[in-house]
């Protein structure tokens, strides 16, 4: 069935303009059309900001009874924006450690993506080196100036559902491959020998698996009070943990001095821990209480994707959340 509009005289040329106004648009917005760098750009930069770590990497490692040298060590890493970010460069702290008591500084450095007209398919990321021996809190927040870029900048392009960088063809210094996706930031070091062949670093020849990790607000009562009984406990806390094995622990004042530990870790698999059914990744409430050089560990586990959880060990409990108590809002 067809329906056709016939306009008083009067409003002809209305009718008309508004058949026409949308076209008009159109083809102005055409004219804005960007590069596929431009918004492959504005992606990079919203995903690489966060907090990222091998934890389930490492212990994997250990508990197939890798050799040694094919293990990785634990790798904790955090990418901070930087408030000198501009509509055409994003720019961002960069802080490596070797996680572990020790906590170990690896490196530090600023990243920069910046455009480069003569790549439309691909991103240019500079690194500009921060020396390990200069205070972090002395770096200023800032990349443009005091440091002269490495020579080995990384290319960034689109790769399925990750994005894939490589340092530019004429480097002849270390050689990183990165993966950035919504999980993580791989990287797979390589390096030239004095021969000019490209090695891999690692003796496994595999990267570091570093996943995203979430910040969870956690607290502990002792003694874990519940039913609405009334009996007197003290709240520990609050505590930010990572949920990509983030710790914290502190020390009850009783007569046993009891040392309580608490961890998270959003456990994804490598092996299964039954032959021939498959084992779901879930994310994992530990509480450790040492007495005496004793320790027993107790544990909850959930969806990976959960934002709360809890558990009442009955000495203890924890509670730990992504939204604070402070800022949780009624809902019917």
């Amino acid at each position: 069935m067809m329906f056709i509009l016939k306009p008083k005289p009067d409003t002809a040329l209305p009718v008309m303009l508004l058949m026409f106004f949308p076209f008009t648009m159109q083809a102005t917005a055409q004219g804005l059309d960007s590069e596929p760098a431009m918004r492959m750009r504005l992606i990079i930069a919203e995903m690489l900001p966060g907090i990222y770590d091998n934890m389930n990497q490492a212990y994997f490692d250990r508990r197939r009874n890798l050799d040694k040298p094919q293990q990785h060590e634990r790798r904790h890493l955090t990418i901070e924006r930087l408030e000198s970010a501009t509509p055409d460069r994003h720019s961002y702290r960069i802080l490596e450690y070797k996680a572990g008591a020790d906590r170990e500084l690896l490196r530090q450095a600023i990243w920069q993506l910046t455009p480069d007209p003569a790549r439309p398919e691909q991103v240019r990321m500079r690194i500009y080196p921060v020396s390990n021996n200069r205070p972090v809190r002395d770096v200023p927040a800032s990349a443009d100036g005091g440091w002269l870029p490495e020579d080995c900048d990384i290319l960034w392009e689109r790769r399925a559902g990750q994005f894939y960088g490589k340092p530019h063809d004429t480097c002849d210094k270390a050689i990183g491959v990165h993966m950035l996706s919504e999980d993580g930031l791989w990287f797979h070091q390589m390096h030239k020998n004095s021969r000019g062949e490209i090695v891999p670093t690692h003796p496994g020849n595999t990267p570091y698996e570093l996943e995203r990790a979430r910040i969870f607000h956690c607290y502990a009562d002792v003694p874990g009070v519940g039913g609405g009984r009334a009996v007197p406990f003290r709240r520990y806390g609050p505590y930010l943990l990572h949920d990509k094995g983030g710790r914290t622990s502190f020390i009850i004042a009783d007569k046993d001095k009891r040392k309580i530990a608490i961890r998270l870790n959003n456990v994804t698999w490598r092996i299964n821990n039954e032959k021939n059914l498959y084992t779901r990744n879930s994310l994992v409430l530990y509480i450790e209480q040492t007495v005496n050089n004793e320790t027993q560990q107790q544990y909850s586990f959930t969806e990976p994707s959960a934002t709360r959880l809890g558990l009442n060990v009955g000495a203890v409990l924890v509670n730990c959340a992504i939204t604070p108590r402070s800022e949780a809002r009624p809902r019917l």
